[in-house]
């Protein structure tokens, strides 16, 4: 299993993790993504990650915002996410 994460640079991943998604072959592989954000859409990010790995298997996504990670409340999040991972292991 492969963890990959980026930050939300200006709505898209950024330039290294792309060519990283670019370069390397992931086909087959089993992949979780996961970003962090000032705000909460997140979700074209996690589209354009699957765009890149068409031919891995996605086992999970986590976003997390600066609110949460200001309240505290991205832990339960973090802890379901790895939970869920661990059993596509």
């Amino acid at each position: 299993m492969i963890i990959i994460g980026t930050p939300n640079w200006g709505g898209n991943i950024t330039p290294a993790v792309r060519t990283y998604l670019t370069n390397h072959d992931l086909d087959g592989k089993k992949v979780g993504f996961f970003c962090t954000a000032g705000g909460q859409n997140t979700e074209k990010i996690f589209e354009e990650m699957k765009k890149l790995t068409p031919k891995s298997v996605t086992a999970g996504s986590l976003s997390i915002c600066e609110k949460e990670m200001e309240s505290g409340d991205y832990e339960e999040k973090v802890k379901s996410f790895t939970k869920s991972l661990k059993k596509q292991i």
